[in-house]
């Protein structure tokens, strides 16, 4: 390699580098510490860099004049390009154990990317010694071919994106209600079709530059849930349920009927008072998991505020309305029969439905929903005082 291409490849890399900081800088204010997906984020940020910083070395070792020393340099700086390859890839791969939540537990995942990592880490370190051309045959600093069993290594670095692929597609429909699993094949599937244009092209940046590209749409994509979600619990928040209401609204066909359900918690209060802010904050997340496993597909999940929450369903006649009403009472009755000995929750629950005519707007119903809610509540109260007296 002479001058002119490590200086074309520096550029490049340098231009990547620029990309991989301006992407962390835009999220690293929102990272917070101990939370395990952005512990991925920061290590995903510092294994890219590494990989970027050690790629640059090896090409600037690669373009100087060919000494023992200097092979011996080469050498190890693509033993560590090597094995930080996989390791992208399985950071990566945890971020999506960790938001989708399969069946597979902590320890599997331990002893299958250690053992991939291990066969890895000694596969490039044979590949240093001479005349065994495994991942790589060296020439001196002359020339550097790929070895004999170099699919290897292509094979241990595509296993995690193809894991990942596989648990969001199982995982699909559950995925939808808190997040846009087709971000997640995206973030997989460009890795791979780097890997391949990179082997097939003999472009031996592609696949790096496809990395720095994920990264760079996690990013956004956690900056966009951040803007729609609620932190605490993960629902949509009010922001976006508003948005979702009017996007409906404005979308009505003449057959179409949708009903609003809005929840607070009974003498939620209470539970906070006696057992602290964070036990309270447990049952908010336990509620969304409840709420978000009773609804059926396509309909919609928001915390409103506090401890209320809005159910958005499609509906087809008054009957849906009591049967979605009976499915909420069902849930609270089946989390009570876990957590009696502690607390028990019911809701007080407002309704309302629109269609097509109705002219309202989000706001305006979210009001109707909110002042039925009020008087249920004040039903429940006035049936309390009643028992206690």
């Amino acid at each position: 390699m002479g001058l002119r291409e490590f200086v074309s490849l520096f550029t490049t890399n340098s231009f990547l580098l620029l990309i991989l900081f301006f992407a962390y800088w835009h999220i690293q204010k929102q990272l917070v510490r101990g939370e395990p997906q952005h512990h991925n984020i920061r290590s995903m940020f510092i294994l890219l860099t590494g990989l970027i910083l050690v790629d640059s070395a090896v090409f600037f070792v690669y373009s100087l004049p060919a000494t023992p020393s200097l092979l011996l340099i080469f050498k190890i700086l693509l033993f560590c390009e090597i094995i930080s390859f996989p390791a992208v890839g399985f950071v990566r791969y945890l971020c999506v154990w960790r938001t989708t939540k399969p069946k597979i537990a902590r320890k599997i995942n331990i002893i299958v990317i250690s053992s991939i990592m291990s066969i890895n880490v000694i596969l490039a370190a044979l590949s240093l010694v001479p005349n065994w051309s495994i991942y790589f045959e060296f020439n001196g600093l002359t020339s550097v071919n790929l070895g004999k069993v170099h699919w290897i290594f292509i094979v241990l670095t595509v296993i995690p994106y193809v894991f990942s692929l596989i648990i969001n597609f199982v995982k699909w429909k559950e995925a939808k209600q808190r997040y846009n699993p087709f971000i997640i094949l995206l973030i997989y599937i460009i890795p791979l079709i780097g890997l391949v244009f990179q082997y097939s092209t003999a472009n031996y940046h592609l696949f790096l530059i496809s990395m720095i590209l994920t990264f760079t749409v996690v990013v956004l994509d956690l900056q966009y849930h951040y803007a729609i979600t609620d932190f605490l619990t993960g629902l949509y928040n009010r922001r976006n349920l508003i948005k979702h209401l009017s996007n409906t609204m404005a979308n009505l066909k003449p057959d179409e009927i949708y009903a609003g359900f809005m929840l607070d918690i009974n003498n939620f209060k209470s539970i906070n008072d006696r057992y602290g802010h964070g036990f309270g904050d447990q049952v908010l997340i336990d509620i969304s998991s409840l709420l978000l496993q009773m609804v059926s597909r396509g309909n919609y999940v928001a915390r409103f505020g506090g401890d209320e929450f809005v159910v958005i369903a499609r509906i087809y006649d008054e009957i849906d309305i009591e049967a979605i009403r009976q499915k909420i009472v069902k849930a609270c009755e089946s989390y009570n029969e876990v957590n009696y000995k502690t607390h028990t929750i019911t809701f007080s629950i407002g309704v309302a439905t629109f269609k097509l005519g109705d002219n309202h707007t989000s706001s305006r119903f979210l009001e109707l929903i909110d002042q039925r809610m009020y008087a249920d509540k004040k039903e429940y109260k006035e049936a309390q005082n009643k028992r206690t007296n």
